[in-house]
């Protein structure tokens, strides 16, 4: 599974909140084969928690750099990507790239020798993504895709950034959930109510939950 991180009122600095394995499996695929994002540019997971997003990036293929704040879970991404690796499941072909520090500084990508403009794609689950926006926005080259998960359907908007789709990951390829709703409300339904068995690393199963997971796409 993935952990991801966000930042919720009144909760702790660098809480996590899982998504499934599966929905970023097929979100890559689908933006990767339809050439909405690159392979020669770095990939990069702004919150990159336990690792499990760079992982499913580098099956894909992609360059990847990943950004966390938190260094208890900065820690868990080095070791489990080191597990890896050791494993094969992570391959030395392409770059993997981890640091520890704020995904909108400068600094952060300095020190592992990357920068900000050296990233061809920005992920983030929700987290903070409104600042990330404004940074792809002001410094980021032009291109430069941002992917915006979360479990909101309305579609999100950001200045200086040029909306480019949403991809509803639970849905066949071309479906639209607005589509869905207006022509099959029971289907609506069905997806709405999909239960994700999340369990990380270690095996540990959490609470199943229900969720539609949408991806807002944007170009610089």
């Amino acid at each position: 599974m993935v952990i991801r991180r966000i930042d919720i009122p009144n909760a702790e600095q660098g809480m996590s909140i899982p998504s499934p394995p599966e929905i970023i499996d097929t979100l890559l695929d689908r933006l990767v084969r339809n050439g909405i994002i690159g392979t020669k540019k770095y990939f990069s997971d702004a919150g990159c928690a336990t690792g499990m997003v760079l992982a499913s990036a580098n099956a894909h293929s992609l360059p990847s750099f990943g950004a966390e704040y938190n260094p208890e879970l900065f820690g868990e991404c080095e070791f489990n990507i080191g597990l890896l690796r050791d494993q094969g499941a992570v391959s030395d072909e392409y770059p993997l790239i981890m640091s520890q520090g704020n995904f909108l500084e400068d600094a952060t990508y300095d020190r592992a020798g990357v920068s900000f403009g050296d990233i061809g794609t920005f992920f983030n689950y929700d987290n903070n993504d409104g600042n990330l926006a404004s940074r792809v926005a002001e410094c980021a080259a032009p291109g430069t895709i941002l992917v915006v998960l979360d479990r909101k359907e309305e579609p999100k908007s950001f200045p200086g950034l040029a909306f480019v789709d949403i991809v509803t990951p639970g849905l066949p390829e071309g479906v639209s959930l607005a589509e869905l709703k207006r022509s099959n409300p029971q289907d609506y339904r069905d997806i709405a109510k999909r239960r994700y068995e999340l369990s990380g690393f270690d095996g540990f199963v959490r609470a199943p939950y229900e969720a539609i997971f949408c991806a807002h796409i944007f170009r610089k």
